[in-house]
């Protein structure tokens, strides 16, 4: 709708300049040529006035009488009587005659004055019929002068517009042709930025897709190397068994690598699903204390030599209560897995929202690397990542993104590293 108002707005302005333009650079020809051809048709009447009217004394009759024959309306008047401006008046004593044309849209109004001398008196022949073929030649260039204005403004716009298709099928050709490094500059009018900005967009999303998709499938292939290798490793060992117990001690192996393997393609599937165009979020208030003193005392169990401690307040959100629980496991869990001998959880409500941390006294993790651990697959040299296959971080990323939450990852006080999650009460769906 902007592009045709636009257009709109520029072909009114453009026909006005051509109609302004052609009154200009035609009038003052046609004006010229007006008062060339009245002086001359004329001249037959000034002559006659003069040798037959002057010295007659009822001249203002015998005008009357030959003003219909000669088209023209006829009269002698004193200098003084003109309704002329001095220098006029002036230019008429010098030369003897003066035309008097004004073009109009309309109709012309041209008069002719020749002094007379003897009587100090002026020949008004004011015309009475006018030109209708001057006229049509003044309407049609008129006309064309316009048309040509109004093209000239076409042909320039449409060029223009050209340039900018021109670069936007550019940048799309090579984008097709697999250089997907291409970007359009979105320095351009409306619609063209719209298209720019649309097409910078979808790049973007399609270059991270498939970096995370390439990631993605790097990481699972080099991870799933792993658990196959011990699986594999423990049913060759089956073969060398010499009792019940060191068979069964195999078998208990390989179900622990199963169960490895599981996880593993279970976190890809739903990293997968989560990077989809559509994931489905359903939203509602929740208290959180119970979800995360619920998921932490399942869970420290599997951990007897971690200390525990809980500080919560209470909390409310609007979350989905399965995706947040996942969030709450993989956080906690990475908490359990790093930590030597303490876990802290604290949940503060605030103002805003809540604020949720958990930090433990593990290895920790450089300033430098506390961005590369939240990518998927994404595992650091020192002891901090050498378990997993690094896609809980990525997880817990991706469905805080999905509730509107940041994380933050920070230094903790008790030597590791803390993870900060920061909550609206209403996330960014208000209204579900």
């Amino acid at each position: 709708m902007k592009f045709f108002s636009r257009l709109f707005l520029y072909v009114s302005g453009a026909l006005l300049v051509g109609v302004i333009a052609a009154v200009v650079l035609l009038d003052q020809h046609y004006v010229q040529a007006l008062q060339q051809e009245e002086y001359a048709r004329t001249q037959g009447i000034q002559q006659l006035v003069q040798q037959q009217i002057i010295e007659h004394s009822d001249r203002q009759q015998r005008l009357m009488q030959w003003q219909d024959k000669f088209g023209y309306r006829l009269s002698l008047l004193p200098l003084a009587d003109l309704s002329l401006s001095q220098a006029k008046k002036q230019q008429l004593l010098q030369q003897g005659s003066y035309v008097r044309a004004r073009s109009g849209w309309v109709v012309d109004d041209v008069t002719v004055f020749y002094f007379f001398p003897q009587c100090h008196c002026v020949l008004v022949a004011e015309k009475m019929y006018h030109n209708a073929l001057a006229h049509q030649h003044y309407g049609n260039g008129l006309v064309l002068m316009v048309f040509l204005v109004l093209g000239l403004f076409v042909f320039l716009y449409v060029r223009n517009n050209q340039g900018y298709v021109r670069r936007l099928s550019a940048v799309y050709q090579a984008y097709g042709s697999g250089d997907f490094r291409q970007r359009v500059d979105e320095r351009m009018p409306h619609p063209y930025d719209e298209l720019a900005q649309r097409f910078n967009d979808m790049a973007e999303r399609i270059e991270t897709l498939m970096n995370e998709h390439q990631l993605m499938v790097n990481g699972v292939s080099h991870d799933l190397k792993t658990p196959l290798a011990r699986l594999r490793f423990a049913l060759d060992m089956t073969r060398e068994c010499r009792s019940v117990a060191d068979y069964q001690r195999q078998v208990q192996q390989m179900d622990q690598c199963l169960d490895d393997l599981t996880e593993l393609l279970d976190d890809w599937l739903l990293l997968a699903k989560l990077n989809g165009q559509a994931y489905p979020v359903t939203l509602a208030q929740c208290a959180l204390a119970p979800m995360v003193e619920q998921v932490s005392e399942r869970l420290s169990p599997l951990t007897p030599s971690v200390q525990l401690t809980l500080k919560l307040d209470d909390s409310e959100a609007f979350v989905d209560a399965s995706l947040f629980n996942r969030i709450l496991e993989n956080l906690i869990s990475n908490g359990f897995k790093f930590a030597r001998s303490q876990l802290r959880i604290a949940l503060q409500a605030n103002n805003q929202g809540f604020v949720l941390t958990v930090e433990d006294d593990g290895p920790g993790v450089p300033d430098a690397d506390k961005t590369r651990i939240l990518q998927p697959f994404v595992r650091l040299d020192d002891s901090r990542s050498s378990q997993g296959g690094g896609l809980g971080l990525a997880i817990v990323v991706n469905l805080l993104e999905k509730h509107g939450f940041d994380l933050q990852v920070l230094d903790s006080e008790l030597g590791g590293v803390k993870f900060v999650v920061q909550g609206m009460a209403h996330g960014r769906y208000p209204s579900t």
